[in-house]
């Protein structure tokens, strides 16, 4: 059985379990899909598309990562590997070295591999190394759409960014890039090249030459990373006074309806705040709410429940 909690909130990069109630095809898209219960007893979507050799079945408690939670509060989940675990090492079978352009267009060295279900997969290497036997002994990172993204650290030096970290990184230059999206091209101090979308950061007065810090959010299977620059006034997990705006009404996506309040930032950017007690007029004799910063996504805060209604 899956045990239920009371905390009612998913962290990102926690393992959950979860209980494959059934498989059921959506009408809209004709897409098939597990349909999970998680711990708190809502009803959870995982294509299937991914996951075809996992053996997952109607009845079974499986193991998921929160992958992602995203702006609108909707949940990704990343069921574990039936066979690879994150940071052990395996064979792989070499199939080739070679050369691809990245995201941003630069050209850069990698290596393909085959995994144990056929799929192949690219390395990132500075160089070209000797293979014995055509067998690569490769760390399993992390597991992203069921493909594992792995590390060369036995045979080359390059170096990659670990998920949940923070590192300093250098603004070189501002540019679009193929989607006609305006970024800032960043170097890590590895020397590896990164980019930064400027439309959600236009009051950070990034400037080229700039060293920021930011936090690794996720990787993209496209070869990049997501990553977010530490706010110019906000600290996660401190606490701060925002300013109250109005309270609201909405329906999640399991159909519940949900009170929240709306404060502002030292922007003026509005931030919803969700709250379990109905606010009436009567109620609200306060200007300031205090929150905790939980979380950064693209410049934006994600604030805990209010602490105290000043």
């Amino acid at each position: 059985m899956v045990l239920k909690s009371k905390n009612n909130k998913f962290s990102e990069g926690e393992t959950y379990q979860f209980k494959v109630n059934n498989i059921t095809t959506l009408p809209d898209d004709n897409k098939e899909f597990f349909v999970l219960q998680d711990i708190f007893g809502n009803k959870q979507l995982l294509t299937t598309e991914y996951y075809k050799n996992y053996n997952i079945k109607k009845g079974r408690i499986i193991k998921c990562k929160v992958d992602k939670i995203n702006c609108n509060g909707k949940i990704f989940l990343e069921p574990e590997h039936p066979i690879y675990k994150q940071g052990k090492i395996y064979d792989f079978e070499s199939v080739k070295f070679d050369k691809q352009k990245n995201y941003i267009g630069f050209e850069e060295n990698i290596l393909v591999v085959k995994d144990c279900f056929n799929n192949r997969i690219k390395i990132h290497c500075n160089n070209e190394f000797k293979i014995e036997k055509n067998i690569v002994k490769a760390k399993v990172e992390f597991v992203k759409k069921s493909i594992p993204f792995l590390s060369l650290a036995k045979y080359d030096d390059y170096k990659i960014l670990n998920i949940g970290e923070n590192y300093l990184f250098t603004i070189v230059e501002k540019r679009k890039l193929q989607d006609n999206v305006e970024y800032f091209i960043l170097k890590d101090k590895y020397g590896n090249t990164h980019f930064l979308p400027t439309e959600y950061y236009p009051k950070y007065n990034f400037e080229i030459g700039n060293k920021i810090q930011c936090k690794v959010i996720n990787y993209s299977l496209k070869g990049y990373y997501f990553i977010e620059p530490e706010h110019p006034f906000y600290n996660q997990e401190e606490i701060y006074e925002f300013d109250f705006v109005r309270t609201g009404k909405s329906i999640d996506n399991q159909g519940v309806r949900k009170n929240y309040i709306v404060v502002k930032d030292c922007f003026d950017n509005d931030i919803r705040v969700d709250y379990d007690l109905f606010l009436g007029k009567k109620d609200i004799g306060f200007k300031k709410v205090k929150c905790r910063v939980e979380n950064l996504k693209k410049g934006k805060l994600l604030l805990s429940d209010p602490i105290e209604f000043l």
